[in-house]
């Protein structure tokens, strides 16, 4: 595969199965690490948040109509705050890479 063959793929915080498919990978994971307060959303590698476009070249009006509403720093926001809240259940902070952040801020 060449790189200019790779296309990102990015999950979307517009389409509910999203957090469907988080709340299910936590339900697995976050108890298996009872030992830690904490746990690592990454969250570095941020795609589509200056519009949507997947990996066929599809866009999606949902998505761009919700980044032109909050921006592109109130996407990342939404999306982490969704995430985190999902992990409060299990007695979790959720902890993210800071170099997206600070340049999207």
């Amino acid at each position: 595969m060449l790189l200019t063959d790779y296309k990102p793929v990015g999950v979307d915080p517009s389409n509910e199965k999203t957090y469907d498919f988080f709340k299910d990978v936590f339900s697995e994971i976050a108890p298996a690490y009872a030992c830690s307060p904490n746990f690592m959303l990454n969250c570095d590698e941020v795609f589509f948040l200056e519009g949507s476009q997947d990996a066929q070249g599809n866009l999606n009006a949902k998505l761009d109509k919700m980044i032109k509403e909050v921006g592109t720093g109130g996407m990342y926001a939404y999306h982490i705050n969704r995430l985190a809240d999902m992990l409060k259940k299990y007695g979790k902070r959720a902890m993210i890479w800071a170099d997206s952040p600070l340049l999207i801020f």
